[in-house]
């Protein structure tokens, strides 16, 4: 797992546990128990005007469940997203492949 807030301001005000769907998914999905293959990167910058999230994370070569319950949650936080920043104050990316799986969230304050 890798973390970069090396470009982040202190005192930027985010709506509370904004960002974690994306973070459960990752670790949801990624199998990062694989220790080879597995990885997690979360990247967060913000300063006064502009907030950029992203996660990117591993898919394993064969699909797998951890849960039985599930699929509501990328849906839950666009809802979210929405509600907080209409307008077209944000703007979220969502690129699966074989082999990875990026989130990209920019929120213009």
């Amino acid at each position: 797992v890798e973390l970069d807030l090396s470009k982040s301001a202190a005192d930027v005000l985010i709506p509370p546990l904004l960002f974690i769907p994306f973070v459960e998914n990752a670790f949801k999905h990624s199998k990062i128990e694989n220790l080879k293959d597995g990885f997690i990167r979360i990247g967060l910058q913000a300063d006064a005007e502009t907030i950029m999230f992203q996660v990117v994370n591993s898919v394993p070569e064969h699909a797998f469940t951890k849960d039985e319950v599930g699929g509501v949650g990328l849906e839950n936080i666009k809802k979210r997203l929405e509600l907080l920043y209409p307008n077209d104050q944000y703007t979220l990316a969502i690129h699966p492949s074989d082999d990875q799986f990026e989130v990209r969230l920019k929120i213009t304050i």
